[in-house]
């Protein structure tokens, strides 16, 4: 369906009758005959962009459409607000400009004008760099939108930016924990022998008395590592540590070595194992799709032509009408054994043993 708004918006049947249908807006939108009629194109839901979402949803709130007509066409003019980022980008910070943090012009005009909370947003006095791409902190891909969105929500019903604005100024620029992944060329805190990534470090570790005493501090590293303090037995551990008169790391570390060393006997085999699986499904799945091209071209071929004599081979049997019968065939069955080799029972236990172990101390 397309409206009275900017070329190229459309919404799905779907959002159609969730967003428009028993709002008077009916007549507003039309059906668009060449989406609907077209086979083999992708078609993005207006719905599926979320500042357009906001929008709506702001107009549907307080029974003003006129909000969303004219947020969507000034979106129009604007950048379409990626998942990779914008280049050279028109952008909006909140008045204490957190680094790292900015909204797009599109997100501005569609979220924070029609929430009525555009004047809390100021053009950010950075300029972006050319050739760069920034993405926006209210786009669905960026890693702290989770944390963004209720913030956003609480300044849209206490007008009071103290909320976001401390988390903006200290989260926009640290990055998601890696939890138990490897990370390479990261900066860090705590020990060498428990490094603590910078976001569990400001979300938890820096409020104890062992915070002063660590050997890190926000020291870039070039070796591995991977982030101890997401784990709740680790962060109760470091609790119990920084409880004790006076404040004592060394269970905590004695601990972390045990723990590190479980998690290279099994995490990485078990990665791997999981590794091997996806390519033999992928793999399988290769298989059964050109057994099926090769199964409907045989049969076609002796629906046509009909056959004098049969082949076959050791393995698959005999009797196929043709030799596209006859690979069909032959792709089945090398499908069924990578499909075996997959659900072996004794890799399914080991992962499941390997994960135990992991478990049993992370």
């Amino acid at each position: 369906m397309t409206g009275r708004g900017p070329e190229g918006l459309v919404l799905c049947s779907g959002c159609y009758c969730d967003q428009v249908i028993h709002t008077s807006e009916e007549d507003q939108w039309k059906v668009e005959d060449k989406f609907t009629d077209a086979y083999g194109i992708k078609v993005r839901c207006g719905m599926g962009m979320f500042n357009v979402m906001m929008a709506m949803a702001r107009a549907r709130e307080i029974n003003d459409f006129r909000i969303f007509w004219e947020a969507v066409h000034k979106l129009s003019n604007e950048k379409f607000c990626d998942d990779d980022g914008i280049e050279n980008g028109t952008w909006y910070t909140l008045p204490s400009d957190p680094p790292n943090f900015g909204i797009c012009a599109g997100c501005y005009v569609a979220i924070a004008v029609p929430l009525d909370i555009s004047r809390f947003f100021v053009p950010k006095r950075e300029t972006q760099p050319a050739g760069t791409k920034w993405r926006c902190c209210f786009n669905l891909a960026h890693p702290r939108i989770q944390q963004f969105l209720p913030r956003l929500l609480e300044m849209y019903h206490t007008h009071d930016t103290t909320s976001f604005d401390k988390f903006a100024s200290v989260y926009s620029s640290v990055p998601v924990c890696p939890r138990d992944q490897d990370a390479q060329n990261k900066h860090w805190y705590g020990w060498m022998d428990c490094t603590i990534c910078p976001e569990c470090y400001h979300d938890f570790a820096v409020r104890s008395p062992l915070a002063t005493k660590m050997d890190l501090n926000n020291t870039l590293l070039e070796t591995s590592a991977m982030c101890e303090m997401y784990s709740p037995r680790m962060r109760d551990l470091y609790t119990k540590c920084s409880e004790t008169s006076p404040c004592d790391v060394t269970e905590l570390l004695k601990y972390s070595v045990q723990r590190r060393l479980v998690w290279m006997q099994t995490v990485p085999e078990i990665r791997m194992m999981l590794f091997r699986a996806k390519m033999a499904l992928n793999q399988q799945q290769f298989l059964n799709i050109t057994s099926s091209y090769y199964k409907q071209a045989g049969m076609l071929q002796d629906i046509n032509y009909g056959h004098t004599h049969t082949y076959g081979a050791a393995g698959v049997g005999y009797g196929y009408a043709n030799e596209n019968l006859l690979q069909g065939a032959i792709y089945a069955q090398q499908a069924a054994q990578v499909g075996s080799s997959v659900a072996n029972g004794s890799a399914v236990l080991l992962v499941g043993h390997l994960e135990q172990q992991w478990r049993a101390v992370e």
